[in-house]
């Protein structure tokens, strides 16, 4: 079996309850993000199929991180759009194509949020699009933090009321005083290790025999399609048929009532 790893660290809303969790890529056991291929879809990917959303947020919402090449495949939408929000990366430059990507995530259901925003004009285009801007409290001094709060505080209406209008959310919060000026300023979320660090889930997951992959390919493109050998091949892969049901069952078909037999 193949162990895998995600971590999650939990957002909270100016009450201090938990009102999201950041879910984040870990290609091993150990608490620490190592760049790694298509990291985002692994993790996208992984937390809907393997360990299950649900599992992982109950009740809350997920961020979930998005790098370009997830953007551009269409990644974010395997996860369920009332569930998740999807972050945009400041790796990701905002050219005109990530305008037209993100907007068709907007009329789709999508929420989103720019990560590690330091106030920068280059995200100008993409601010409409946004409800949380995520504010990177080490990477801003004190008067940028303010600065960008009273800008976007006058798009908010009453702050946290308004949920047509844009989020602050204050980001890497370490100490008591981050809390204090954050809350101040009119920022109304809160992330940071003074709450606490992510913590590292694991999951095993079981390899499907790719053979049997092969000689599934080579009996649904037969002219002679049986559904009788298509599900003799399944019963001998259970890790297959697994993967199977959880997409069948998934908010992606939507089919009425769940599926449990594998004809």
């Amino acid at each position: 079996m193949l162990e895998k790893f995600i971590a999650r660290q939990p957002i909270f809303d100016d009450k201090l309850k938990v009102f999201a969790y950041e879910l984040l890529f870990r290609a091993s056991s150990k608490n620490v993000f190592h760049p790694y291929k298509d990291a985002s879809d692994r993790l996208v990917v992984d937390s809907s199929m393997l360990f299950g959303l649900q599992s992982l947020i109950g009740h809350t919402k997920a961020f979930v991180n998005l790098d370009l090449r997830a953007l551009q495949r269409g990644t974010a939408r395997l996860l369920p759009p009332d569930q998740v929000v999807i972050e945009i990366l400041e790796s990701i430059p905002p050219s005109q194509e990530v305008v037209q990507l993100c907007a068709a995530l907007c009329r789709e259901g999508y929420t989103l949020a720019l990560d590690d925003y330091v106030g920068h004009p280059k995200w100008e285009p993409l601010l409409p699009l946004v409800k949380f801007l995520k504010v990177d409290f080490r990477a801003c001094d004190p008067p940028s933090r303010a600065a960008i709060a009273n800008r976007h505080r006058n798009k908010l209406g009453p702050a946290a009321s308004n949920s047509n209008g844009m989020r602050l959310l204050a980001e890497k919060i370490e100490t008591n005083d981050d809390l204090l000026e954050a809350r101040s300023l009119g920022y109304t979320f809160f992330q940071g290790y003074f709450f606490c660090k992510p913590t590292t889930l694991s999951a095993r997951e079981i390899p499907s025999n790719k053979l049997n992959c092969l000689r599934l390919l080579r009996l649904v493109a037969s002219p002679d399609f049986s559904y009788d050998a298509v599900e003799q091949l399944l019963k001998g892969d259970p890790a297959l048929v697994y993967k199977l049901l959880r997409y069948l069952n998934s908010w992606l078909v939507a089919v009425r009532g769940e599926i449990h037999s594998i004809r």
